[in-house]
């Protein structure tokens, strides 16, 4: 049941097979539903003398039991050793065998077990991980090793035929897209009414021991909760937040009811986090965010990492909580091995800790750095200052001569430099690179409503935004499309400039009449006003962004002013 290689030869092999002779096994719980998911039925197993069938492995006259519907996850708990090496194997519609696979032993659905080594454990249950069965009927079960009683199995359907809405995007950072519970389709009768709340101290870090190769998280999910509410007899969901391979972040437990709107934060309506089931002695002041997967071997997804860092980074920065610093002697995030004899997280997953942690401080000082202001120049030279910008004359410089472009088949519109080159936007959408800058895509030979008029690099200088005339923006390598923060916009058009804004999670665009529409995180400032007869002739012409101060100062700022606790 532990995750360790245990070799399998000469073992004694007892076979403990889910049969039924010729008349169906008792039934502890059944829950079916009125819609089509989810469905749960909680079995015994045969572990008596009388039941018993040494097979040695051998399971060819063994009798099989033919599930009451298709089952797309099962899960197994048992009295007696924590690591008694158990098996089952499952047949579909197909009636073609899986091959035979483990049930993991589950620390999270063990939390107020006994997990030590003491050689009492018969009065213990422990509970495996689910595993992922594909629509099984049939399944057989074989314990190869230690000394079990009183197995019993849960056979849960989490399927759904429905097709499920859209995720909605998450506003700029720190707040991540969040897919609600209605979104998951969770049944909210199997759960409690009243949770318990308290203050948000640390994360710990699981992982759910489930299927790498999964095809529905949303399944996964759903049976999740099922298997904690119906089998393991908890209040609702054990962890607070869970993240899929595709780096799609699900609401756990339920913390209260939301306005429309409103952002499902897993809180209540003064900031404490709802209480979860994911770590024994340490769930109240903490929050329990699952990886969905097993990664005692397997390293996760680069995007299941990219959106815990954000998830992290949006609670510390709403907490206040410095992520790399140490609370109560334990870390701020910590894996579930942190604070129980568990292999949770797993080996890989643990071993990145050090780096989420530095990341997600990294992306809270980046959300922190936003443009003081910006100037925008007009074409007599005029300056308009927003901002904390300060009155200043503008320079005379004379133009260079304009680097070869003879490869682009309409004129060069907007220039800009990356840390070793430069790249060049032409009007139909044509890219140009130079020296080291690399070409990420381009529109040219694509159709295009206005013309391209600007050109802007990500700050990693591993992407790049083309602007067109009428506001449409085109992303290409890391560049990403940002939603509008801008209060009041008008309609956009004559859209001649755009800048990045400095943590690169958003864009500015300036229209030549001077107006300015912010997305993503670019904070706005403000704007001219719509042109009169008076400024027509003045159009603007460009736009310069303030600097903030540098990462290090920001971090030693916050550090002695205690920002970040």
């Amino acid at each position: 049941m532990s995750q360790t290689d245990l070799s399998r030869r000469n073992l004694l092999t007892l076979s403990v097979l889910v049969i039924a002779s010729r008349s169906a096994p008792t039934v502890l719980s059944r829950r079916l539903l009125p819609g089509p998911f989810p469905r749960l039925v909680r079995m015994p197993l045969p572990t008596s003398a009388a039941d018993i069938q040494a097979q040695g492995g051998d399971t060819q006259n063994a009798h099989q039991f033919r599930a009451p519907f298709p089952v797309s996850h099962a899960g197994l708990s048992w009295h007696g050793a924590p690591d008694a090496d158990i098996e089952t194997r499952y047949a579909g519609p197909n009636k073609k065998w899986s091959q035979w696979e483990p049930f993991w032993l589950s620390a999270d659905m063990s939390v107020d077990t006994n997990l030590t080594n003491s050689k009492d454990t018969s009065s213990s249950r422990f509970f495996s991980a689910l595993l992922r069965t594909e629509q099984a009927l049939e399944f057989q079960v074989r314990v190869l090793s230690g000394l079990v009683s009183r197995m019993e199995i849960s056979l849960i359907d989490a399927q759904s035929n429905s097709p499920s809405p859209a995720i909605p995007k998450g506003d700029a950072l720190p707040a991540p897209s969040i897919i609600t519970r209605a979104m998951w389709k969770a049944d909210e009768s199997l759960r409690a009414k009243n949770p318990s709340h308290a203050p948000i101290e640390r994360f710990i870090l699981h992982h759910t021991a489930t299927s790498n190769k999964d095809n529905n998280p949303e399944a996964t999910v759903r049976a999740i909760y099922a298997y904690h509410t119906e089998t393991r007899e908890w209040s609702d969901i054990g962890y607070n937040f869970l993240i899929d391979a595709k780096g799609h972040v699900y609401e756990g437990r339920w913390a209260r009811d939301y306005k429309k709107e409103e952002l499902h934060d897993g809180e209540d309506q003064t900031h404490q986090g709802v209480i979860g089931a994911h770590a024994k002695n340490h769930n109240t002041g903490s929050c329990g965010i699952a990886l969905l997967g097993n990664f005692e071997k397997a390293v996760p997804s680069a995007a299941g990492i990219a959106a815990l860092n954000t998830l992290l980074a949006w609670k510390n920065a709403v907490h206040k909580l410095n992520p790399r610093s140490i609370h109560k002697n334990l870390p701020r995030i910590m894996g579930h091995k942190d604070v129980g004899s568990t292999l949770c997280p797993g080996k890989r997953f643990f071993a990145l800790l050090p780096a989420i942690r530095k990341e997600t401080e990294k992306i809270i000082l980046a959300s922190q750095l936003e443009n003081p202001g910006y100037r925008v120049i007009l074409r007599s030279g005029k300056v308009q200052n927003f901002g904390t910008a300060a009155t200043t004359t503008l320079a005379t410089h004379t133009p260079q001569d304009n680097p070869p472009h003879s490869s682009a088949s309409t004129p060069i519109v907007s220039a800009m430099e990356s840390a070793t080159g430069y790249w060049l936007a032409a009007k139909n959408g044509e890219v140009l690179a130079f020296d080291d800058a690399k070409f990420y895509g381009s529109m040219g030979g694509k159709h295009l409503n206005k013309p391209i008029t600007a050109i802007a690099p990500t700050p990693t200088n591993k992407g790049y935004w083309l602007a067109a005339q009428d506001g449409g923006i085109f992303a290409f390598g890391d560049a990403r499309l940002h939603k509008a923060r801008t209060a009041d916009h008008h309609t956009l058009s004559r859209i001649i400039t755009m800048r990045a804004s400095i943590g690169g999670r958003g864009y500015y665009l300036l229209s030549s009449e001077g107006e300015i529409h912010t997305f993503g995180d670019a904070k706005f400032h403000g704007s001219l006003t719509p042109p009169t007869d008076e400024n027509r002739d003045d159009p603007a012409v460009a736009l310069v962004l303030l600097l903030p101060q540098s990462v290090s100062s920001l971090l030693d700022s916050h550090r002695k002013n205690d920002t970040f606790r």
